[in-house]
């Protein structure tokens, strides 16, 4: 998987563990390429912001895939006020994050305090 690469990529430059799991084996599913790039844009700035802010030594990422593909990023970082960071104008980030998942009809799910966070976005599938 593509989002895979880039976090090994991204990761091995720092002192942060990355590690991803994802099903073995999965259903024939259809992303347009503006979806496709739109999930990756996503991902990354998940990523970019637990290395830019975090202080974690330990990030996971993990898809599940059922009626919605489901992609947890957990980190073991210092975590942050989710709706301080919002609703600032520092949060640019975050709310890119928000609008982009929102724009595939999905969700963003986020839950951070002094042990960490996790990110969870939510997207609803097209089955062929």
């Amino acid at each position: 998987m593509f989002i895979q690469k880039q976090g090994n990529d991204l990761f091995k430059e720092t002192t942060t563990h990355f590690s991803m799991l994802i099903p073995i084996e999965i259903q024939d599913i259809y992303f347009s390429s503006y979806e496709r790039k739109q999930i990756y844009l996503s991902v990354k700035e998940c990523f970019h912001n637990i290395i830019k802010h975090a202080v974690a030594s330990k990030v996971s990422c993990k898809t599940k895939i059922n009626e919605v593909l489901i992609i947890t990023i957990k980190d073991n970082g210092i975590g942050f006020n989710v709706n301080e960071k919002i609703n600032s104008s520092t949060g640019e980030g975050l709310n890119n994050l928000k609008y982009r998942v929102t724009n595939l009809n999905g969700k963003v799910i986020i839950n951070s305090n002094q042990e960490g966070t996790v990110i969870t976005l939510e997207i609803p599938l097209n089955k062929n």
